[in-house]
């Protein structure tokens, strides 16, 4: 989680949440955009695996993949979804 922490908090900071929060299950309504956000900023902004990013979000690989899938399609129906992701890889926690 070292590699990815930074980016895991900054990305609970974006949506108003602690790391904490990001990595419980509850909350999907409001966490769940946060949590793909995070996926895809990983996945693009550092080049880490699938089971590297899941034990980041303490998840299993192929829960990434799904949230993936998921966060693609809102990143492409939703503008300020995807200006977040930009934000967040451009920073890449920092």
């Amino acid at each position: 989680m070292t590699h990815l922490a930074p980016l895991f908090a900054a990305t609970a900071a974006a949506w108003g949440a602690t790391p904490e929060a990001l990595h419980g299950r509850r909350n999907p309504k409001i966490l769940g955009p946060a949590r793909q956000a995070f996926v895809l900023a990983a996945i693009r902004g550092t080049g880490h695996s699938y089971r590297e990013i899941a034990r980041a979000m303490k998840r299993d690989h192929s829960t990434v993949m799904a949230a993936e899938t998921v966060a693609r399609a809102r990143e492409a129906a939703e503008p300020a979804f995807a200006a977040r992701v930009a934000q967040l890889i451009e920073r890449r926690g920092a």
